[in-house]
């Protein structure tokens, strides 16, 4: 399984799809330069304090008991000035996880199309876990569930 996608691939799946190709390698360049893989081979992500307070509501936790030496990963407002980018954004989720694996790991972003890991289901996995697990694997397996997400969503249309 390869970490990188070709143009051809791309176009393939997109026409198989009902997707216009130009915009499905426009989606990929604008969230994540075209490219679902950091240097170091861990899929590209992206934490977000505000979804990590929403997804901790969610399962009954209070978020203010977990603020104070958080104040970077755990926030209710969006806050783009907490994003590190890059490598530095794993060092977020592994705070956040100290907290609640779950809640944490549905609210970062993932792979070249940067779905949050709250729609896991909606990419045809049941777990976040395995959601996690398939973005690190492979670029294929970030386009299969990029779209199985436009699918379910509703999207192609857009």
């Amino acid at each position: 399984m390869s970490k990188q996608l070709t143009d051809s691939i791309i176009i393939q799946v997109a026409r198989d799809n009902g997707i216009e190709p130009a915009a499905l390698k426009a989606v990929a360049i604008v969230e994540s330069s075209g490219k679902g893989f950091l240097p170091d081979g861990r899929c590209k992500i992206l934490f977000e304090g505000h979804i990590f307070w929403r997804q901790l509501l969610k399962l009954g936790i209070d978020p203010v008991c977990h603020v104070k030496g958080n104040e970077e990963i755990l926030y209710k407002k969006w806050d783009r000035s907490k994003y590190i980018g890059g490598a530095g954004e794993y060092s977020r989720l592994e705070k956040a996880m100290k907290i609640n694996k779950t809640a944490a790991l549905k609210s970062a972003s993932y792979g070249m199309f940067q779905i949050m890991g709250f729609n896991h289901k909606h990419c045809g996995y049941d777990t976040i876990d395995d959601f996690v697990k398939d973005m690190n694997l492979s670029a294929e397996k970030q386009l299969q569930a990029a779209i199985l997400f436009i699918k379910k969503m509703n999207l192609i249309g857009y």
